[in-house]
């Protein structure tokens, strides 16, 4: 009997763990690690005891208010209605994660009292978790990259090149007072069609977290971003050249392109 109780507090400590996690991720909370560990600790303590309460009347009152309880010691909710909705988010996976133990255990015929079978609780949950996080993670991915991304026309000695621009917040980089562009190195290849007119080219310092390098820059770039319903045309810009690797697109706009009105260029004009 030790030995079984020693499998269901284990069990059940990973378990609400894992739950707890994708209900922070799916509400949007940040949460310590140490706190998630601890209202875990206590959901296998509750899940040892559970057992000991007979009355149907009380075990089912008594599971809905120690998950409201772990919510609440959990995440920091902004008002009652955040409450609710994290509250729901905790709810709704814990009855995910049942329904995956039990699928899992009626497909393999296995018996829930068995000793080795309560060690395997685990694995359907955190499969059925951890797919639920990526899927998560990805659309919050493809929600950020159609917010921030845009349309973008790129002209260069006569050559303009339809293609796809993401806006770098993290993108600090000035050619002089004008910011920089980075495009991708096959980008710029169709710069160089007409051997007989080359663009012009120059090195600009590029400021990373592992130290300054020197990328070679396309000058006097006219660019054209459709973004917010609006046709922002630059001129004389800097595009830096550099291998991006990201097929979603191929340009990192510079933050200060985002909104012509926050520009300040003389070489800058917006036409609706």
């Amino acid at each position: 009997m030790e030995v079984y109780v020693e499998y269901v507090f284990t069990d059940n400590f990973v378990i609400d763990y894992l739950i707890l996690k994708l209900t922070c991720l799916i509400a949007g909370k940040r949460v310590k690690t140490s706190r998630l560990l601890s209202c875990a600790f206590f959901g296998a303590v509750f899940a040892v005891l559970f057992p000991l309460i007979e009355n149907p009347a009380i075990s089912l009152p008594a599971k809905i208010t120690f998950g409201l309880l772990t919510v609440t010691a959990a995440v920091k909710s902004d008002g009652f209605t955040d409450y609710l909705f994290t509250a729901g988010v905790f709810f709704g996976v814990t009855f995910l994660t049942g329904g995956a133990i039990i699928g899992a255990f009626s497909l393999l015929g296995l018996n829930y009292s068995s000793e080795y079978a309560i060690g395997l609780m685990i694995l359907p949950v955190y499969i059925v978790l951890k797919t639920a996080t990526e899927i998560i993670k990805k659309c919050k991915t493809a929600k950020v990259t159609e917010k921030f991304s845009a349309s973008v026309e790129i002209t260069v000695n006569g050559v303009t090149v339809a293609c796809r621009g993401f806006f770098d917040t993290g993108n600090s980089l000035y050619d002089g007072l004008s910011p920089v562009i980075v495009i991708d190195k096959k980008l710029a290849e169709k710069f160089f069609i007409d051997v007989k007119s080359l663009p012009r080219l120059k090195p600009v310092a590029v400021f990373t977290a592992t130290g300054t390098a020197k990328k070679m820059s396309l000058k006097n770039v006219r660019v054209i971003i459709y973004y917010g319903g609006e046709k922002n045309i630059f001129n004389n810009v800097t595009a830096a050249i550099a291998d991006l690797k990201n097929p979603s697109f191929d340009v990192l706009l510079h933050p200060d392109l985002m909104e012509v009105k926050n520009v300040g260029l003389k070489t800058s004009e917006s036409v609706s």
